[in-house]
């Protein structure tokens, strides 16, 4: 049985929303704190707080046994005041916003892209080595949903592809609704999931496969445009145009994506935790069936 009861989430994003119906279809008891008023379901409450004032966190979490954070980019760094107000409000364990592909990857700390989420990583397992508090981090790969959802790997659209090398690379990858099953797998078996980097996927993709899943899809004899880039150069590239403007998003998101496709890290988890928190992987026939026809909602 599980000593954690009694959970908060902090921000209701995508990840958010699906880690809330996780918790409770689990039974457990959550609180939404967020800086804005929300409807919650059946079961939940939602409670207001200031993000940047420790004692106004504090409040909101005292009695939580564990805090999930799903805070957007924006707010990464800012996890640290949040991680102190848990601590100060005696919550057991914290799970923080580092659901991505390769930010725990050790060789990706020379990444001053990821540097947000190490500080945040290595602060907690300071707290954690201290006995202050438990943490567990999710590597999740990137989100089935925009995999399929969005030009990311293929722009169905346009009906062309650009390839990073042979377009083969393989990466890990699991769905929103796929990480709130996690979320909830950590905090329902806390002490096998007690300050560990959890490594998780529903399945293995490569834009070759998406690519091979969006002509199934898409209208007969459709021409699609096919090239290849060098990745490391692209990835140079995308250094130096996100470095030009630090605040262009779409600077931003072009790196990250360089970053995941270059090759350099380990994108294809060699073991994976899925037993551990009760995911199940997903076979060919469910990519076809539940995110294939997303392709066509791509912008």
């Amino acid at each position: 049985m599980s000593s954690i009861k009694k959970v908060a989430i902090i921000g209701k994003g995508n990840v958010g929303s699906a880690a809330l119906a996780e918790l409770l279809k689990n039974g457990l008891d959550v609180t939404v704190i967020s800086r804005f008023s929300h409807e919650m379901p059946a079961g939940a409450r939602a409670v207001q707080a200031d993000y940047s004032s420790i004692d106004s966190l504090s409040s909101a979490l005292k009695g939580h046994d564990a805090v999930v954070s799903t805070v957007g980019a924006a707010g990464i760094v800012g996890q640290k005041d949040i991680i102190d107000a848990a601590i100060l409000a005696g919550v057991k364990r914290f799970i923080p916003s580092d659901y991505g592909s390769v930010s725990a990857d050790p060789q990706a700390r020379d990444e001053p892209t990821f540097l947000p989420f190490i500080k945040i990583q290595d602060y907690l397992k300071e707290k954690a080595a201290a006995g202050m508090i438990e943490y567990t981090i999710l590597s999740t790969g990137p989100f089935l949903d925009l995999v399929f959802a969005t030009p990311l790997f293929v722009n169905f659209h346009t009906r062309s592809v650009e390839f990073y090398g042979d377009g083969k690379l393989r990466l890990s990858s699991t769905s929103i609704a796929g990480v709130g099953k996690a979320v909830a797998g950590v905090l329902l078996n806390a002490d096998k999931t007690r300050n560990r980097v959890l490594h998780i996927q529903e399945t293995v993709v490569s834009q070759v496969k998406v690519l091979d899943l969006a002509k199934t899809v898409a209208p007969e004899g459709a021409e699609w445009k096919e090239i290849s880039v060098d990745p490391v150069e692209t990835l140079e590239a995308a250094r130096a145009n996100a470095a030009k403007d630090t605040g262009n998003i779409i600077a931003l998101y072009a790196l990250i994506k360089a970053i995941m496709l270059s090759g350099k890290y380990e994108t294809e988890y060699r073991q994976v935790d899925n037993d551990l928190i009760g995911l199940a992987q997903l076979t060919d026939e469910d990519l076809k069936a539940q995110f294939v026809p997303l392709l066509a909602r791509q912008p």
